[in-house]
């Protein structure tokens, strides 16, 4: 029977979050062009409609981010507002389908579990990204990375019409994420792993399977340490846990903290593979939770590879990245949450778990706060810059360059004035 006071409280906790969390959203969102955004709208008054929309940059088909940013600039003259909230929109149906996953069954360990989840979805940090439209093509595809896996997972029913719904949906969205980024692509890797454990779980057998995995994963670090150098593999790695740390690898000042964090989830990660191989048959969840789990994982070690000679220190740059851990996170609790049961547990131990996680409640409000206020400054930091780049005269380079505004000054005040003359992004409200 669910306990009326504790669902009161998560309720109550889930409520006050959510609108903390929509106003700092809605109070910091970045208005003005920079960086990759400034170079795609003048890429929309030069190039035609349909060079805009399938352009590649930087090895990425950003076909639909593209195709957001033509509607943003043909029908709302550049709106960045309209592309946060689109994101935002993509982000909350994530979190409203975890909710549904996890409330098959309302049970006390539900709640709880439903309560970490907000904490891992909803804390201000997450504004970093998701207000800052330059960074929505990373949300957008693991939103249909997500909904892949989801619905490649869970089956509407047994019968052949039901499959066929959900391989179909699965497939739409598989594509649309190809669609969308690089690492969407990976699914293609992910989703016939998942068909082999969800329709032949027998034919490897668990600890097989698990030796297989294990001995994958080793050949791939072989042949790593062929291609790159020492130099390299050391860049590689720090890379691949600075990011798997964030936000701990980059807002304290330190990345020692935020390291001791990425090595214990490697630890985890080595210790729930020995668990999820040692199932004898997999439920949907199961399924599920290794599918975003590898998409995380190998969404992380992509960029470890491919940006370690840019994304070294992470104070400024690169938190876009910290989507790809959250999906394992994620995967690890949906996956753990089967393994315990609070009924197992002494009262004794559930007063402590309820004392700690009233402490972590508590410490989650007042990061938020100080979280929320950093968050907002950023977008006057940015406001600041986008009006000293109007007037053509930028006094504070530093910053300019510290946020990558843009590479170079005189580039950005050109661009700026190109946009100010085709009556783009309402800049002319920036002005002195």
């Amino acid at each position: 029977m669910i306990n009326l006071k504790l669902k009161f409280f998560v309720n109550c906790f889930l409520l006050l979050g959510f609108i903390s969390f929509i106003f700092s959203f809605y109070l910091s969102i970045i208005e003005v062009p920079w960086g990759d955004i400034l170079l795609n709208s003048t890429d929309y008054l030069i190039l035609s409609n349909s060079e805009f929309i399938f352009q590649t940059y930087a090895n990425h088909i950003l076909i639909l981010p593209h195709l957001l940013d033509y509607i943003s600039l043909y029908i709302f003259n550049g709106s960045l507002k309209f592309l946060a909230f689109i994101f935002l929109g993509c982000y909350l149906i994530n979190f409203i389908i975890m909710k549904n996953i996890i409330f098959k069954k309302q049970t006390k360990l539900n709640y709880w579990v439903l309560a970490i989840l907000f904490i891992l979805f909803f804390t201000n940090y997450r504004l970093n990204n998701l207000s800052n439209s330059a960074n929505g093509a990373h949300y957008l595809v693991g939103f249909f990375s997500f909904l892949s896996i989801y619905f490649y997972s869970f089956e509407r029913g047994p019968r052949l019409k039901e499959k066929i719904i959900n391989l179909a949906a699965s497939s739409i969205f598989l594509i649309l994420a190809c669609l969308t980024f690089s690492n969407g692509f990976l699914l293609f890797l992910i989703i016939p792993f998942l068909y082999i454990i969800k329709n032949y779980p027998n034919v490897f057998g668990s600890k097989k399977l698990f030796s297989f995995f294990l001995v994958s994963s080793f050949s791939l670090i072989f042949f790593i340490i062929l291609f790159f150098n020492k130099y390299e593999l050391l860049k590689i790695f720090n890379l691949f846990i600075n990011v798997l740390g964030l936000p701990f690898t980059a807002i304290l000042g330190t990345t020692f903290f935020g390291k001791i964090i990425s090595y214990l989830t490697l630890l985890i990660l080595f210790v729930y593979l020995k668990e999820f191989f040692s199932i004898k048959k997999y439920n949907s969840e199961n399924i599920f939770s290794m599918g975003i789990i590898l998409y995380g994982f190998f969404s992380i070690l992509l960029v470890a590879f491919f940006r370690y000679d840019e994304y070294q220190n992470l104070v400024w740059h690169g938190h876009r990245y910290s989507i790809f851990n959250l999906y394992i996170y994620v995967g690890l609790v949906l996956f753990f949450k089967q393994k315990f049961n609070l009924f197992h547990f002494s009262s004794r131990s559930i007063k402590k778990f309820k004392f700690l996680f009233l402490s972590i409640v508590i410490f989650w409000f007042i990061a938020n706060l100080f979280g929320g206020k950093y968050i907002i400054n950023r977008k006057l930091v940015f406001d600041s810059i986008a009006t000293e780049v109007i007037s053509g005269n930028v006094t504070n380079k530093d910053i300019f360059h510290s946020v990558n505004f843009y590479p170079n000054i005189d580039e950005a005040i050109e661009k700026y004035q190109l946009l100010i003359d085709n009556n783009l992004y309402n800049l002319n409200n920036y002005k002195k």
